[in-house]
C-alpha cells in the first residue's frame, strides 16, 4: 500500500449503495435528498473514495451496479472539517484528529483513496465524522443518482485502465527498491 498526496483543489467521488451496514445510505425528508451515516460506513474508520481525476471524471466509474448512487465532495471542504475530538466518560477531550484525504491505490483501483484521521479517529468520534461528512454530502447533492443506467465501456477501455494501473504499481515498486 503507498499512501500519498491529494491535491485540495481535487474532486473525490463516494459511492454510494442503498443500505450499508442494515442501515439505509440515503433517503427523501420532505422532498429533499437526505444522506444517511452509513453512506459513510467503514470497518477501518477510513472511508473509500475515488479521485475524480484517476477516473477520468467520469463517476460512474465508482459505480458497482445500477442501484448505486455517487457523490462528489472536494478535498479542500473535508480537510478543512473541524478536528474531530474524542471525549471521556466525563466529557473531557482526550485527544484530538484531523481530517486528510490520503491516495491508497489498490491492484484493482488505480483511483482509490482514503478519508482518515491523523491519528486514527476511534468509535464515536468516527461517528462524529460520518455525521461532518453527510453535511457535506447533503449540500452536493448526487453527482449520479441511483438507478441511473451504467454506461456500456467497451473492453479496450477497461484493458487500459487494467494496464496504466499495473504500470504505476511497477513504478512505484521500482521506485521503492533500493538501487
Amino acid at each position: 500500500m503507498t499512501q500519498g498526496h491529494v491535491d485540495n483543489d481535487e474532486e473525490i467521488y463516494r459511492r454510494v449503495p442503498v443500505a450499508s451496514g442494515g442501515g439505509a445510505c440515503y433517503g427523501s425528508e420532505s422532498g429533499q435528498l437526505v444522506f444517511h451515516l452509513s453512506a459513510f460506513n467503514d470497518v477501518a474508520n477510513s472511508p473509500s473514495v475515488d479521485r475524480a481525476n484517476k477516473r477520468e471524471f467520469d463517476p460512474h466509474r465508482t459505480r458497482f451496479n445500477p442501484q448505486d448512487g455517487v457523490v462528489a465532495l472536494k478535498v479542500a471542504s473535508v480537510r478543512q472539517l473541524e478536528p474531530v475530538q474524542k471525549f471521556d466518560e466525563r466529557q473531557r477531550v482526550v485527544s484530538e484528529h484531523t481530517v486528510d484525504v490520503v491516495y491508497d491505490p489498490i491492484f484493482s483501483n488505480c483511483a482509490h483513496a482514503l478519508i482518515t484521521g491523523r491519528p486514527t479517529i476511534p468509535g464515536n468520534a468516527f461517528r462524529r465524522l460520518k455525521e461532518r461528512l453527510v453535511r457535506l454530502a447533503n449540500d452536493a447533492g448526487w453527482r449520479v443518482v441511483p438507478g441511473a443506467p451504467l454506461p456500456r465501456r467497451k473492453r479496450i477501455a477497461v484493458l487500459r485502465e487494467t494496464l496504466q494501473c499495473v504500470l504505476q504499481r511497477l513504478r512505484e515498486i521500482l521506485l521503492r527498491s533500493p538501487s
